[in-house]
């Protein structure tokens, strides 16, 4: 931990600490002098396909250590666990101590090749239908640009989502925030992957 927060350019209080996996956490007291404080409700076009972020995923590579890290000492929820594949654990959802906003852990034993990190490290939205989402963003000239399809899939955990990718390769998912069948889920019981020392 650092010494004390620091006033940052933007004009507000901030520290950073790592977690386990070295992801950066920064914390970010917003003072009513701040630039983020100023700007607020002033770029949010009524074009915006979504009204806010639902989640962040990003790799982990060791489960028990981050839920130690970010349950343990942050204070946040464990929600739902997820996969593929029913021998081996995918996701691990952890909800904010005083919200609905949660993050993801993408977890993995071996570390995935670098190619990879966009699909897994990534920004899901929520959007009350993501069919009309697609059409929204088709609808749009800079869609040609696009030049890839918008897949509507629904997800293991029973929400409808489709996925597009940034210029980096970095995932932005559209998902609907309630299942297909209107009922929660189960959890995966399966183990978490086995951590390969780097």
């Amino acid at each position: 931990m650092p010494a004390k927060a620091e006033k940052t350019r933007a004009g507000d209080y901030a520290f950073e600490i790592k977690d386990p996996d070295g992801t950066l956490v920064e914390f970010v007291q917003m003072l009513p002098t701040g630039m983020e404080a100023k700007a607020a409700g002033k770029f949010l076009p009524d074009t915006r396909i979504a009204e806010r972020i639902y989640h962040v995923g990003f790799l982990v590579g060791d489960s028990q250590k981050a839920l130690d890290f970010y349950g343990g000492i942050l204070g946040f929820m464990e929600t739902w666990r997820g996969g593929g594949d029913p021998k081996v654990l995918s996701w691990i959802n952890m909800k904010v101590p005083d919200g609905d906003d949660y993050i993801e852990f993408m977890l993995y034993g071996a570390l995935p090749d670098v190619s990879t990190w966009g699909g897994r490290n990534h920004v899901s939205l929520v959007v009350p239908d993501a069919a009309k989402a697609v059409e929204i963003l088709e609808a749009r000239p800079a869609f040609k640009e696009y030049g890839k399809p918008l897949k509507i899939a629904t997800g293991v955990n029973q929400k409808r989502q489709v996925n597009l990718f940034d210029p980096d390769g970095t995932r932005v998912e559209l998902m609907e925030p309630r299942t297909v069948t209107g009922k929660p889920t189960p959890p995966s019981t399966a183990p978490p992957p086995v951590p390969v020392p780097r």
